[in-house]
């Protein structure tokens, strides 16, 4: 059984509107969270004040640059722009594209780039890389998805200038491919010994991951993209692994931070398939889940918490989102803390 590991916050963000998308620089020095409504609030590690920016429709996916003076926003109707973040032009647009349709973006780490994913027909994927200071286009590549519909996820390699791009068509039709700018354009390399995971979660080191296959949690070496150990199931029947984990920089094994579709978040060690410590995150640990959420019936006293999601920023910290669960005003909170290294 896994052993409570309490864990203090560092800084924690509580918000008058839901997070439907969350953003943030390396080490959560500056966060950008979308709202469900046409806005997006923007924070600055250890203050309690947010600006706002208001836009002409909800976004639906937000992505800020490792200097924080950045945020590129795709609209509801999947048009792309950045807008500049520093004090003098904050919320002004640095540049717009109306066209071609985006569904996702990100900054590369170095910041350059702007990388962005979308899907002009049914049976079509494009892939574009923008210079981030000029706008100019520096790279397209089209391709054709198994299935038509496809969402997508950009994710960034941490040391080497390579991105995972996810497509998801359903939830048994899942591909992940490797992108690269060279100077041929950009390549794309489908890898079909991940078909069925979840996008990467790297280690600091980029040369491991970790993904989720249905029940199944695993860690891949790469680029050779094997499984390192047996996959490993959450031993409550009644609860799964959900898309919300980090690979750790833990000296004593292959430890990953891992949650639960009931919002508990566990150290596992991968090597020997074993859940070790259960974080409990002050004033947001486990409850059961009538506590947790009032609506729900009192019979219901299986253990939970208010988690949404959690990702890594770097340097150890994790970023959580915990919401009310309310469907009509929902109110979420941002923390940011150490993950447990030592377990």
């Amino acid at each position: 059984m896994a052993r409570g590991f309490p864990v203090r916050p560092v800084w924690t963000l509580d918000l008058n509107h839901g997070a439907t998308v969350v953003t943030s620089t390396p080490g959560g020095q500056r966060i950008a969270i979308a709202s469900e409504g046409p806005s997006v609030s923007v924070a600055e590690f250890g203050q309690p004040s947010i600006r706002t920016i208001n836009l002409t429709e909800p976004a639906r996916h937000i992505a800020i640059n490792a200097a924080g003076d950045a945020l590129a926003v795709v609209s509801a109707s999947r048009m792309l722009q950045v807008l500049a973040l520093e004090s003098s032009a904050f919320g002004r647009e640095r540049a717009r594209w109306d066209a071609p349709v985006c569904d996702a973006c990100v900054f590369s780490r170095d910041g350059r780039f702007l990388w962005t994913v979308g899907t002009p027909s049914e049976d079509a994927a494009d892939v574009h890389c923008y210079d981030a200071r000029t706008s100019n286009a520096i790279g397209h590549r089209r391709f054709k998805p198994f299935v038509a519909g496809c969402g997508f996820v950009l994710t960034l390699h941490p040391q080497e200038d390579l991105l995972g791009l996810w497509a998801c068509g359903g939830p048994d039709e899942l591909w992940n491919y490797w992108l690269r700018l060279t100077a041929g354009g950009i390549e794309l390399q489908h890898q079909p010994e991940l078909d069925g995971w979840t996008p990467p979660a790297f280690n600091s080191r980029g040369d491991r991951f970790a993904a989720l296959n249905g029940y199944d949690l695993a860690a891949f070496s790469f680029p050779e993209c094997q499984n390192l150990y047996e996959a490993m199931t959450v031993p409550d029947e009644d609860d799964t692994w959900r898309e919300s984990m980090s690979y750790l920089d833990s000296a004593t094994g292959d430890r990953v931070l891992a949650a639960t579709n009931d919002g508990r978040i566990f150290g596992v060690a991968l090597e020997i398939g074993e859940m070790i410590v259960e974080v409990a995150l002050e004033g947001h640990e486990p409850k059961p889940c009538h506590q947790v959420y009032t609506s729900l019936s009192k019979s219901d006293d299986q253990l939970c918490t208010d988690l949404h999601i959690f990702t890594a920023v770097g340097s150890g910290l994790i970023l959580s989102v915990h919401t009310n669960g309310r469907a009509s005003n929902r109110k979420d909170s941002i923390l940011l803390w150490h993950a447990p290294l030592g377990m």
